[in-house]
């Protein structure tokens, strides 16, 4: 299933509920079809840049990438010292550039995040002790 399939899906059943809520089971009275409500729940999953599944994918690629980096050459690979410093420096650099992307990333989801937390009264400074 693609990201905008399981959006839609998520977003039809969210109509459904939401309109039961309202209504009752039988959606007695109703004069919205659940479909105009699917469309406007699409619209704010939509305004998210990258669902939390995306960027969890991104972060597992991520780490396999790391890995993958830190292991040895494989045995194939006959290393003198003087390659070494080379070797290293490159994945190194590699592995700064990827998570560099990621900070990149977690910030485009830091300002969402913030909002729902604002919304939910869950963020710092909001503790009711």
């Amino acid at each position: 299933m693609t990201s905008e399939e399981s959006r839609n899906a998520t977003a039809e059943g969210a109509a459904q509920e939401i309109l039961r809520a309202i209504y009752g089971d039988h959606l007695e009275g109703c004069a919205v079809r659940p479909e105009r409500i699917a469309s406007i729940v699409v619209q704010a999953l939509n305004k998210d840049p990258l669902p939390d599944a995306e960027l969890f994918a991104l972060y597992e690629k991520a780490l396999e990438a790391v890995h993958l980096l830190a292991s040895p050459p494989t045995d194939g690979e006959a290393l003198v010292p003087e390659d070494l410093p080379e070797l290293l420096s490159g994945r190194l650099d590699t592995i700064r550039d990827l998570t560099q992307r990621l900070v990149e990333m977690s910030r485009r989801r830091e300002p969402r995040m913030n909002a729902n937390e604002r919304e939910s009264g869950t963020g710092p400074g909001n503790d009711d002790d």
